[in-house]
């Protein structure tokens, strides 16, 4: 995923250390394919159940035509090795990216 196309709406991001990161929050957003790489309607990604990440939980599912986003929340900051942040990915078919925002 790369910074230059989130730049513009969510100025401060960064790359995560290789081992992981410490957050509070974790975002995660599917955008809309269409029919794979085909024509076909756009269909964001489903998402029936989310992923479980220990000491995080779920605050909000929002679905749009255009993506679908996960919202987790801790308590407070804890630390999420990178396999399971790449793990979190909403789409199966894309390479997952992981970024981070400052406060």
């Amino acid at each position: 995923m790369s910074r230059t196309l989130w730049r513009p709406y969510l100025p401060g991001l960064r790359e995560p250390d290789p081992d992981g990161a410490l957050v509070r929050e974790v975002a995660t957003i599917g955008l809309a394919t269409e029919g794979g790489y085909s024509a076909g309607a756009v269909r964001p990604p489903t998402v029936t159940a989310p992923s479980a990440v220990r000491g995080f939980r779920v605050v909000e599912i929002e679905r749009t035509p255009t993506f679908t986003l996960v919202l987790y929340r801790a308590v407070r900051p804890t630390f999420v090795p990178i396999s399971t942040l790449t793990g979190l990915a909403l789409a199966a078919d894309e390479q997952p990216g992981v970024l981070l925002q400052g406060p």
